[in-house]
């Protein structure tokens, strides 16, 4: 993880602006400023940002949004290409979900297991958690938990049933 000081510092020299050091910033500036970089396409210091709320959550004992934070850093560095710290990652996130049945970080955690399990071919086990993602979401009365998890669902559903659709030889 890098240092929030080095965030300070501009590729082009001198100080860049950032509310405050590491000590002065609290989990959800990290969190805002990860987004902010997100949107302007700056993958490497979103993550850097995004690595450094998750530090500051698990500091003040915020479980659920360290598993968030988790989560999204599992999603950057799937993007990334680096699958094996993401999964690090998601392995952090579901280890901060423990005890938590109904919270809407666990659907998102269920979700990118759903994925994984897809990816490996485990279709049952991948259609159960979708599935268990979208009962959080409808309990919860959550529409984008909700709408990811129905995606989820699908994705796996024709992956299921792909062979129909291209039969073999």
């Amino acid at each position: 993880m890098t240092d929030a000081n080095q965030l300070t510092q501009s590729p082009l020299g001198g100080e860049r602006p950032v509310a405050g050091k590491q000590d002065q910033q609290d989990a959800a500036t990290f969190e805002a400023l990860a987004d902010a970089a997100w949107s302007v396409g700056n993958l490497d210091e979103c993550t850097t940002l995004r690595e450094l709320a998750y530090k500051q959550f698990e500091a003040d004992g915020d479980a659920r949004s360290s598993a968030r934070s988790a989560v999204t850093l599992y999603d950057y560095y799937c993007f990334k290409g680096r699958r094996a710290v993401a999964n690090g990652w998601l392995q952090r996130a579901k280890r901060g979900l423990e005890g938590q049945s109904d919270a809407p970080e666990l659907a998102l955690l269920l979700e990118r297991e759903a994925e994984v399990a897809n990816g490996s071919g485990a279709l049952e086990l991948a259609l159960e958690k979708a599935g268990r993602a979208l009962e959080i979401g409808r309990s919860l009365r959550n529409a984008d938990i909700e709408a990811e998890a129905l995606q989820c669902k699908a994705r796996i559903l024709i992956t299921k049933d792909a062979w129909k659709l291209f039969p073999g030889p």
